[in-house]
């Protein structure tokens, strides 16, 4: 009778261990595929075009020039529009 205990506890534990075994190997083969997407997007953003340093700036005069001053208060100074105010408030088409 003890025995046959110890068998299926035997037998339990190296089910879990083969289980905790797998579970491990699953994860470092995930964090390896980790590993390599985020080493893809840096590479990608490292392209010629996507940086933000290749992008052109404007002065403010410039900007002001181009930009209504709504515009320019919300892209510039961190602005806001004035709730149920805008162009497209009663707009139903």
């Amino acid at each position: 009778m003890r025995s046959k205990i110890q068998r299926t506890i035997f037998a339990i534990l190296i089910l879990a261990l083969s289980g905790l075994v797998i579970y491990q190997s699953s994860i470092s083969s995930l964090k390896g595929q980790v590993e390599e997407r985020t080493v893809d997007k840096q590479k990608n953003t490292l392209k010629e075009g996507s940086n933000m340093a290749d992008k052109s700036v404007k002065s403010d005069d410039k900007l002001k020039e181009v930009l209504t001053p709504l515009q320019y208060e919300v892209t510039q100074k961190k602005g806001t529009e004035r709730p149920f105010s805008g162009e497209y408030n009663d707009f139903y088409e």
